[in-house]
């Protein structure tokens, strides 16, 4: 297979074992390509192979130091495996090389949630909507902030408007979860 459809073919998320093995193939000759190990580390997350992901972005940002988004996605994976210290080094190495990327200053932002670091949260998910007035996870971020403040109002209406804005978020349900828990079912 050329070159040009194995990367291609590394790029499409949909189908995550041909991304795998595309991406595989294509280290094999470009052994040294960050982006390809970035990919890579993409598609083992969507299986849920979190220290295979972690791996990747690893030599991904041992190959390009300067790169935002290895450590931004290697900040996600390690949300997802509970390593919120780690994941807010992550995040704040991304926003270091791309100051104005709203997603990891909302990833960020979780992290310090995870840690009860309320007020630093609330800093850089307010700087992610500043940065993007429409990105619907970070009004849930802020939505889950403000219930944890005990400010139902507020919490009330983010997590509405994060709904509004993206309803068909797969990860949707968890807002409508922290509605029911307020008390303002749809």
């Amino acid at each position: 297979m050329a070159q040009i459809d194995l990367l291609k073919d590394c790029q499409h998320y949909e189908h995550s074992e041909r991304a795998i093995n595309a991406c595989t193939e294509l280290l094999r000759v470009l052994p040294d390509a960050a982006p390809v190990y970035n990919h890579r580390g993409i598609a083992y997350m969507q299986r849920g192979e979190w220290a295979r992901a972690i791996a990747d972005y690893t030599e991904a940002i041992r190959l390009s130091p300067r790169d935002a988004w290895p450590h931004y996605n290697r900040g996600r994976a390690l949300l997802e495996q509970n390593d919120f210290a780690s994941a807010i080094e992550d995040f704040t190495q991304a926003i270091a090389r791309r100051g104005n990327n709203a997603l990891a200053y909302n990833g960020r932002a979780w992290a310090y949630y995870k840690l009860s670091k309320l007020d630093e949260a609330m800093q850089d998910v307010n700087r992610a909507l500043a940065l993007d007035p429409a990105y619907a996870a970070a009004f849930d971020t802020r939505g889950h902030l403000y219930e944890a403040l005990g400010k139902r109002a507020e919490a009330i209406a983010d997590l509405r408007h994060a709904l509004k804005l993206d309803p068909a978020n797969p990860l949707a349900h968890i807002t409508r979860e922290a509605l029911q828990r307020l008390g303002a079912e749809r």
